[in-house]
């Protein structure tokens, strides 16, 4: 499943979260440094549309969030996110601003400025991409990971249709395109390469 042409896709209302995939630290000396080889994963969703977006980035850092969103959400939505510092200044770029809830404080919902203000569609979409992995999975390959989080991200997006309408966008989708067994590469274009020339 190819990765969606999504420029400016996601409008209105948008919840933003990350969510770190992979396997727990072995040790329990590992756990306690915090020591982790987790993949972060950055969550757009529509609040009240069916659409997400889900892609898998090198870090958890303001410019790679911002880059994000900047590049999948409309300049007209409103950014709703958890209190996490790598999303100050989001807002300015966008109509509705940007508004935040405190899961320190216990708060997962806030009324303000006339909105109900919570980031709970993302954290719902972690949810299903965590038990994904750890249900259906089991082991997933960093390589191929963007892959899986392509094919999350059209079961959400297109929940709301019949099963036979979507397999025929996978059968649509398929056209023209071949799977083959080869090894894969870092130009591989689904996963952040220039294809070979």
């Amino acid at each position: 499943m190819e990765e969606p042409t999504v420029a400016n896709s996601l409008k209105g209302v948008l919840h933003a979260d990350e969510v770190f995939v992979g396997a727990s630290p072995r040790t329990s000396r590992e756990h306690r440094e915090k020591r982790t080889d987790k993949q972060p994963v950055a969550i757009l969703v529509e609040k009240d549309g069916p659409k997400a977006h889900i892609k898998v980035v090198c870090d958890v850092t303001r410019d790679t969030l911002h880059k994000h969103i900047l590049e999948v959400a409309d300049p007209s939505s409103t950014i709703m996110t958890d209190e996490a510092s790598v999303y100050r200044g989001i807002g300015e770029h966008f109509d509705g601003g940007h508004h935040s809830v405190s899961h320190v404080k216990g708060q997962y919902a806030k009324f303000e400025d006339g909105l109900i203000v919570s980031n709970n569609s993302a954290e719902a979409v972690a949810g299903i991409i965590q038990r994904s992995l750890y249900g259906v999975h089991i082991h997933v390959s960093r390589v191929h990971l963007q892959r899986y989080m392509n094919e999350r991200q059209f079961q959400y997006s297109y929940r709301h249709l019949p099963d036979l309408d979507r397999v025929k966008l996978v059968l649509k989708g398929a056209v023209g395109k071949r799977l083959l067994y080869r090894r894969p590469t870092g130009s591989d274009p689904l996963l952040g390469g220039t294809p070979e020339g």
